[in-house]
This record gives C-alpha cells, sequence and structure tokens, in this order.
C-alpha cells in the first residue's frame, strides 16, 4: 500500500498494516479500490497512482468509505493526528483506539537490507465507524474501530504500506483475520476474474508462503491489470498478523519494470515473526 509510483498491491497496506499493511501493500496492490469494495477512478492514471504519505499510494492502499483517493497525509484527507481523549469526549465521540504503527520499525523487517525501504511521508490516522475499507481484489477489512497506515518505498522505487486496524475486542480481530484468510484463498479466483474483465492474459498464481500462529503470508505473481494493480507482470507480497485486538497487514510489489534483486519468500516466517513481535509491544 514516489511522486508518481506506478499502481500496485499491500495493502492498501496495505494494507497493513496499515501491520499492513500490517497496509498500503500482496494480493492486492497499490491501486486504491473504495470501502464498499467498488472500483471508482482513481485521480490519477490507472498505471501511475498519486503520490501520498499514506499507504493509499503504496502497496494494499485502502481508501475510506466513499472511494474518493486521499491528498493528504492521513486517510481520507484528514489531518494526521490523533484525537486527545478529552476532545474527543468534548466533541460527542470516543476517543480512537489507536496502535502505534512507527516509521522506525521498518528498520527491523527482515528484507530490509535488500530492498532499502523508507518511510513515504508521514503516518496517518482514523477513527472508523462501520466502514469497510478495501485491501485489494480479494481482501477487505471490516468492523474496525481505527486505522493507522504507513507507506514506504525501496530503492528500486517499488511501493511498500502498513496498515494496523484497532478493534473492540479480541474476538473481532479474530474474525476479522480469519475473513483475511477467506479471502486470499480465494485471490487466483478473484485476480484472473479481475484478468479476464480487462482483457489481460489469466495468469495469477497465488501462493501461501508461511504461516505461524493467526499470522500469514502470500506472494502472488500476475500480469496486472490497471487500477487496483499495475499494468504488467508484477510480484505481489502481502503478510497479515492478529494480536489481541489488532489486525496488522503489510504489503509490498515488485514491479517487473523496476529492477531489483527478486525478494526471497524463504524469509516471510521470520517476516511475520517480527511483525507480531511489534504488534505485542504496541
Amino acid at each position: 500500500m514516489p511522486k508518481t509510483p506506478r499502481r500496485s498491491t499491500a495493502a492498501a497496506a496495505t494494507a497493513v498494516l496499515a501491520l499492513f499493511a500490517l497496509t498500503a501493500v500482496g494480493c492486492g496492490s497499490a491501486g486504491t479500490p473504495s470501502a464498499d469494495g467498488s472500483h471508482p477512478p482513481v485521480s490519477a492514471p490507472a498505471s501511475e497512482p498519486s503520490r501520498s504519505a499514506s499507504p493509499s499510494a503504496a502497496a494494499g492502499s485502502p481508501v475510506p468509505k466513499g472511494g474518493e483517493r486521499p491528498s493528504s497525509a492521513a486517510p481520507g484527507g484528514t489531518k494526521a493526528t490523533t484525537p486527545r481523549p478529552a476532545e474527543a469526549e468534548a466533541a460527542g465521540r470516543p476517543a480512537a483506539r489507536l496502535t502505534a504503527v512507527t516509521p522506525e520499525g521498518i528498520t527491523a523487517l527482515p528484507g530490509q537490507k535488500a530492498t532499502d525501504w523508507k518511510p513515504d511521508g508521514p503516518l496517518s490516522s482514523r477513527e472508523l465507524h462501520g466502514e469497510k475499507i478495501t485491501v485489494n481484489e480479494c481482501a477487505a477489512v471490516s468492523g474496525a474501530r481505527s486505522w493507522q497506515q504507513q507507506g514506504y518505498i525501496s530503492a528500486a522505487k517499488n511501493p511498500a504500506g502498513q496498515q494496523a486496524f484497532g478493534f473492540a475486542d479480541q474476538a473481532a480481530a479474530a474474525e476479522a483475520y480469519r475473513r483475511i484468510l477467506t479471502a486470499m484463498d480465494g485471490c487466483k479466483t478473484a485476480s484472473r476474474k479481475a484478468q479476464a474483465a480487462a482483457a489481460v492474459e489469466e495468469d495469477a498464481e497465488v501462493a501461501t508462503t508461511a504461516s505461524a500462529q493467526d499470522a500469514t503470508a502470500w506472494s502472488r505473481q500476475s500480469t496486472g491489470t490497471g487500477g487496483m494493480s499495475a499494468a504488467d507482470r508484477q510480484t505481489n507480497h502481502i503478510y497479515a498478523v492478529q494480536r489481541g485486538e489488532f489486525l496488522v497487514l503489510f504489503q509490498f510489489d515488485e514491479l517487473a519494470e523496476r529492477a531489483a534483486k527478486p525478494y526471497d519468500t524463504r524469509g516471510d516466517a521470520e517476516l511475520l515473526t517480527t511483525l507480531a513481535e511489534q504488534t505485542r509491544r504496541r
């Protein structure tokens, strides 16, 4: 989930973020699906998303309900701030229950040395009120109370993104994680359906690359369709980790047109472990 990176999946975000990404940022791309699952027009050409400080311009980028791409540092175009409890209560709404996705956390992830991810703008945060956040062509997150995003960019100018979703309790977060698993199980079919609609080669392949307790990683290789995925050949990576009341997504892309040493998915188990440890510390 660069100033004009070619869109692909995190993600958003994602998706992880955000974890992602958790997010930014996997089977989805750095494109911008709508919160209700539709695919609205975006503010930049399908192959070149507009720059944003959130994973809306990076892997797995989701957008809030309404389908408009955020144009500022925070999701939905709002200022990236965490509301103070007193201010929130005075405004007649509950304070945001936010986790801490820190840009510095990227340095601890396996693969950082090879990819050299850098923060792409500041962290963005917002409260959610029942919105469904579409992460990629395959998966979505719903029922969260809070949402944080952090975008990254690699030395090869490939996007990455982390999203962190806060839920009312552990059970709600676990159910959201299970929905991600189910969606990713059907990601090959969903991806090929999108390819057929875009009249490109139906060659999407999705594989589970690592798994642990309440943590799973996937890789998708395909010809992208534009919009939610970059055009042309690419590999998308998505990671989902659920710990306590948080679901973290992390996503990043490898675009064929942006040559770099291929990422070795044998490191995905370690990456999941690192994300899980970071989530427990929040």
